[in-house]
């Protein structure tokens, strides 16, 4: 159990716990990076635009992401981007305690070994006129249970 801290809030999940941890995804990580990275290499690839007044112009870009890449969408070398002060609309510190958090990545990784992988190797973006059916009663309670997670 973690001790409680005058100075971290509780954990949003246990209600028990300091929300020690750092780095929580909102969503989990290797699908928003599947989502703005068209190769599908994962994190540090991403470009992520927020959309609100404060941080529009501001991009987040993965550290793999290539120069002629971040020249072309902003206009800036990419020695010019100061990637330790970027902020990442999908990542925020002391929402859930180490252990909570060590729970959605059970979850997490459950869902991408036995669910997504397989959808992603169908491809399924060549099948736009068919129908097509998926079988997932052996997974039925994972596939509940990250959905679950991701809201």
């Amino acid at each position: 159990m973690h001790f409680m801290s005058e100075s971290l809030p509780i954990c949003k999940i246990c209600k028990r716990n300091a929300a020690d941890e750092t780095g929580s995804h909102l969503l989990t990580a290797w699908l928003i990076a599947s989502v703005y990275d068209e190769s599908g290499r994962n994190r540090d690839y991403e470009i992520i635009f927020n959309m609100n007044e404060k941080f529009f112009r501001k991009p987040y870009f993965g550290r793999n992401i290539l120069p002629d890449k971040i020249e072309d969408i902003i206009g800036k070398k990419k020695e010019e981007i100061d990637f330790k002060n970027q902020k990442h609309a999908f990542v925020e510190n002391h929402i859930f305690c180490k252990h909570c958090e060590k729970r959605f990545k059970i979850i997490e990784d459950e869902f991408l070994n036995k669910i997504h992988r397989k959808l992603r190797l169908e491809n399924f973006s060549i099948l736009k006129n068919k129908k097509y059916s998926i079988q997932l009663i052996d997974n039925n309670l994972i596939l509940r249970l990250f959905f679950y997670s991701q809201i």
